[in-house]
């Protein structure tokens, strides 16, 4: 779809509920969505909430997610802090250990 925030919804709903195959290319988009450098900071904060509901599919990408830009100069006031704790606690859920099913 042209508009990135169907793509985010599209590629949440694959990942969490598609086939083994649907994941890669379902977090392969949510990351390039994720990127404040190509997209703006509602897109970005979009995509990463939907990554953050990913939980364990998403702990692939964990060097990615920690290498996202987050702007913090460039960025208006209000969301000059929301960018970087989104993304320190998507990294802090990954980095704990997966819980027991």
């Amino acid at each position: 779809d042209a508009e990135p925030t169907v793509r985010v919804v599209a590629a949440q709903a694959l990942a969490q509920f598609g086939e083994a195959g649907d994941t890669k290319p379902a977090l392969d988009q949510l990351m390039t969505l994720s990127d404040l450098r190509s997209n703006d900071i509602m897109l970005v904060c979009y995509a990463l909430n939907a990554i953050d509901y990913l939980d364990e599919k998403a702990r692939p990408w964990l060097a990615q997610i920690k290498a996202l830009p987050t702007g913090e100069a460039t960025l208006p006031e209000r969301y000059k802090t929301y960018l970087p704790k989104i993304i320190e606690k998507i990294v802090q859920d990954l980095e704990s250990p997966a819980p027991e099913r």
